[in-house]
């Protein structure tokens, strides 16, 4: 997914010639917790790979499980200036990972807002 990413944020577009700047919003959650209230909105982010594509790795069920910082780390990957972020962290999946939830500590952002400039853009 992440090569996806970057062809399509290093393909050139009209706005190019005028230093283009981009804002672009994200819902990070697991898309599965938005119709199932019992699992938690990083529930997704339990799986390995494997197991994450047998469950959800076709063009019906697929939500990809990329975090804030693979955004930004992609965005300035491609030449852009990451002029602002913003992110909201999910309070649930916050106690979920302190009662033993196992997940890295940053998964618990589930929105994240990105305003970018080209590296020749204005500020």
């Amino acid at each position: 997914m992440m090569k996806v990413w970057l062809i399509h944020l290093s393909e050139p577009t009209h706005s190019d010639k005028w230093g283009g700047v981009g804002l672009h919003f994200w819902d990070l959650s697991d898309h599965f917790q938005h119709q199932d209230k019992s699992i938690t909105s990083i529930n997704f982010l339990r799986y390995l790979e494997q197991e994450w594509d047998r469950i959800a790795g076709n063009e019906f069920a697929y939500c990809n499980r990329l975090r804030a910082n693979d955004y930004i780390s992609l965005f300035e990957g491609a030449g852009f200036d990451v002029c602002r972020y913003e992110t909201q962290e999910d309070q649930e999946a916050r106690r979920s990972m302190k009662d033993g939830f196992m997940v890295d500590e940053r998964f618990g952002i589930t929105v994240l807002m990105i305003f970018a400039a080209q590296a020749s853009g204005l500020h």
